[in-house]
């Protein structure tokens, strides 16, 4: 909280305000050799912190095993909820990253990004509501019982891509968007698990 995103904000500012249309690459230049680790250590900081929450709360809940939910409809709000929280941390992004002077005042509005918000959120909408015709037997299983080469393979083949993403986001500090990838794996297993369970049976 006490350290500065820029080695001198005074001279920064000077120099970026000289600049005008056609300078980006100037721009970013500058801003990275000015940058201090301010944003780096504040982005990893709070991945661990929601992190550690998350996986403390999951074990608390599933009695030190990470479990799967009881209840179909829990899985149905998590479905509804995904869209809306990867939506909300698309947002956060733009925001934050006008914010941090990530991108010069010339730069596209954020209009043009935002404009896209209703077809992504449509798109995820329809994307978890689709997967939950895959569930079968729904109960509180360990959720490492999914993980399996006996596993519904479109279910194994998104959860690897999904892990890479979050290890991906993690590294960079992108709580907005590594928290929610957690989230898809969750919802992913939990639905894996439910079919391994109806095929073994």
């Amino acid at each position: 909280m006490t350290m500065e995103p820029f080695t001198d904000l005074e001279i920064f500012m000077e120099k970026y305000m000289a600049m005008s249309n056609g300078q980006s690459d100037d721009f970013y230049t500058l801003r990275e050799e000015m940058l201090t680790s301010k944003y780096r250590l504040q982005d990893l900081g709070i991945s661990i912190i929601l992190f550690t929450v998350a996986f403390m709360s999951l074990l608390k809940i599933g009695g030190n095993k990470i479990c799967s939910p009881n209840k179909k409809s829990t899985i149905i709000v998590l479905a509804i909820l995904l869209p809306i929280i990867s939506v909300s941390g698309f947002i956060f992004d733009l925001f934050q990253a006008l914010n941090r002077n990530e991108f010069p005042y010339w730069a596209d509005s954020l209009g043009i990004p935002l404009m896209g918000v209703p077809i992504q959120f449509g798109v995820l909408m329809l994307w978890s509501l689709a997967h939950l015709s895959l569930i079968k037997n729904i109960s509180a299983t360990p959720l490492l019982q999914a993980v399996s080469f006996k596993l519904n393979l479109w279910i194994m083949f998104i959860s690897v891509i999904t892990v890479l993403l979050v290890l991906l986001t993690a590294y960079y500090g992108q709580y907005w968007y590594s928290i929610p990838g957690l989230m898809w794996l969750y919802f992913y297993l939990s639905i894996g698990v439910s079919r391994f369970k109806y095929e073994n049976t």
